[in-house]
Order: C-alpha cells, then structure tokens, then sequence
C-alpha cells in the first residue's frame, strides 16, 4: 500500500505539543488498502506520460486536470517516467527541494 509508507518531512519545531521535536510523520496512514487519494502536496506529472495517454486515448478524452497535477514537467523520455523518481530529490529553481515519496 503507498500510503503506509507516504512521509511528511519539515524542520523541527514546526509542530507543537508533544510532536515538538518530530521532523517526519506519516500521511494518510488511514486510507483504505488500494485506493488512491490526493495524499500528497504537490503532484508532479511529465508531459511524455501525458503525451503517451493521449496515443492511447485518442479523441480528446483525456484532460491533464483529471490528474490534478501541481507541477508539470516538460520531458521527451518515456511514458511514465515520473515513477523512477520516488525517492530522489527534485530541485525547482535554487530554492525549493522537493523529495518524491511514492511513484
């Protein structure tokens, strides 16, 4: 199940009372065995796996906002492959690191 094991990171203190200290719990460790829910922040999608569904679905069927995506990435690789980046982190700008937690 991906929700067992979906993470939140954040520096400590940002939580009060006895989570004071924590810098990681877990999300949505209550969502039903196979399911698949917005657990996250932000969703990433690449446009080469937008691109292939759009092969596979011709007609207009399917729509980038059924995916609810936050942020997507400009990519001419393979389909889906926004899966191999769980467990990486991502750099947008010099700023903002993201860790990829589930495909």
């Amino acid at each position: 199940m991906l929700a067992a094991n979906l993470l939140v990171e954040f520096p400590a203190g940002t939580l009060g009372g006895k989570l004071a200290e924590a810098t990681v719990v877990p999300l949505a460790s209550n969502a039903p065995e196979g399911t698949c829910f917005d657990l996250t922040c932000v969703h990433l999608i690449a446009t080469s796996t937008l691109d292939h569904l759009q092969s596979v679905y011709p007609q207009g069927q399917i729509d980038v906002r059924r995916f609810r995506p936050n942020i997507i990435v400009r990519s001419s690789g393979a389909p889906f492959i926004e899966n191999n980046w769980a467990g990486r982190r991502l750099a947008i700008d010099d700023q903002v690191v993201l860790k990829a937690t589930i495909p």
